[in-house]
């Protein structure tokens, strides 16, 4: 099945951690513009089940269509790119307010995932929280390099991993595995 031969007005397209080019491109919405409607295309493959699950039970969907491609944030070095680069764009026209839901979802990355960079950026004396709530944080720029700031990019480097793999399994496991048919 083509992306162009689904019924636009009642398909919804997941796609994330993508060039917002890319995506608007086709159509695709983050897991955060998802609605309910007839069809769902998983255009990217997602980073983990728990993310497959919400974006089922949000979309509703009586079909779904399975593409699963790649997204462009999967290395550690393009994901902290990407990472970085919105980050400079909330340090400088958001005051230093990030939502992590956001992140996690331009990145087609887990919240966990984020939070995890995050912390890895303060332990390299990159950024300073200022402020914690629920689902956002208010950082600054620099701050002082942390002794465990290896410690903290090799536990990024495993949950990076393990997004790798859970997007593995995705690509290659029967649908009704992924439980999202019965």
């Amino acid at each position: 099945m083509a992306l162009v031969s689904l019924p636009r007005t009642e398909t919804v397209i997941w796609a994330e951690g993508m060039d917002p080019g890319i995506s608007e491109t086709i159509g695709g919405a983050d897991r955060l513009g998802l609605h309910p409607a007839r069809v769902l295309a998983i255009w990217t493959a997602p980073p983990g089940p728990t993310e497959l699950v919400r974006a089922v039970q949000t979309v509703k969907p009586d079909e779904v269509y399975l593409f699963a491609l790649e997204p462009e944030t999967v290395e550690f070095r393009s994901f902290v790119q990407r990472l970085v680069g919105m980050l400079k764009y909330d340090l400088e026209l958001q005051e230093g307010r990030v939502n992590v839901q956001r992140l996690a979802a331009a990145l087609g990355h887990r919240e966990d995932t984020v939070r995890l960079a995050l912390e890895w950026l303060v332990a390299r004396g990159q950024l300073r929280v200022v402020e914690v709530g629920e689902h956002t944080l208010t950082l600054q720029a620099g701050g002082g390099p942390s002794f465990d700031a290896q410690e903290v990019q090799s536990r990024l480097q495993r949950l990076l991993e393990e997004t790798t793999a859970y997007r593995r399994f995705f690509r290659s496991a029967p649908p009704e595995k992924l439980g999202i048919v019965e």
